[in-house]
């Protein structure tokens, strides 16, 4: 069995085990739910301390009072923690212009969109259908001579809320959801030190299409 389908075997069962202690699901979780409990001082300890148990290496430190907040999200334990958009975000690197980087991480993929029930070979064009604006834009701001400017931001975040809403019509929400939540979220870190005045209604306003 290959390494990325058993972890995703082994992510299910732990969600599973995860839900019959907990009425909601990861992937059920509203963006209220996840952001407040991603911002929350004792969940941030709590989340800080449980990695640098796992990872004795490491030199992270939680912050959670005077000036930003620090914290990290593991996938593996908090799965729930991430937004949609930001796992969205991930799988999109299987459309990537690298075509043999993109190749790779569709290919890896490939055990848990078949656990997922979903067809790998339907899958990915659906995706790109779903994203293809989306895309299009990220490249053309992403060009050196483009000169990137707020407005790009802001319609890139709307043109990526837009395509998650098309992936998910075209590829079913809930099952999608449940994908996005048990095959992508477990293999992410996600580590951010930030001094925005209110991350909490930033990454709102990210996960509404910043409108």
């Amino acid at each position: 069995m290959k390494p990325h389908l058993i972890w995703f075997t082994l992510a299910c069962a732990a969600l599973a085990l995860t839900s019959f202690a907990s009425p909601k699901r990861p992937w059920e979780w509203t963006d209220d739910e996840r952001i407040a409990s991603r911002f929350a001082a004792q969940d941030i300890e709590q989340r800080t301390n449980a990695y640098k148990a796992s990872h004795p290496k490491t030199t992270l430190d939680a912050r959670t009072s005077g000036v930003g907040v620090r914290y990290v999200i593991d996938g593996r334990r908090n799965p729930e923690l991430f937004m949609r958009h930001e796992l969205f975000e991930d799988l999109l690197r299987g459309l990537g212009s690298n075509q043999a980087a993109s190749e790779r991480y569709r290919t890896s993929l490939d055990g848990e969109l078949r656990a997922a029930g979903f067809t790998p070979a339907t899958f990915w064009p659906e995706l790109e259908k779903a994203s293809r604006r989306y895309l299009d834009l990220q490249a053309q701001v992403d060009t050196p001579s483009h000169g990137r400017v707020r407005s790009d931001d802001d319609q890139l975040c709307a043109e990526r809320a837009a395509a998650l809403n098309q992936a998910r019509r075209r590829l079913g929400a809930d099952r999608f959801d449940a994908f996005l939540y048990s095959a992508i979220a477990p293999f992410m870190v996600h580590s951010q030190s930030t001094t925005f005045p209110d991350a909490a209604d930033r990454l709102r306003r990210e996960a509404g299409g910043c409108k």
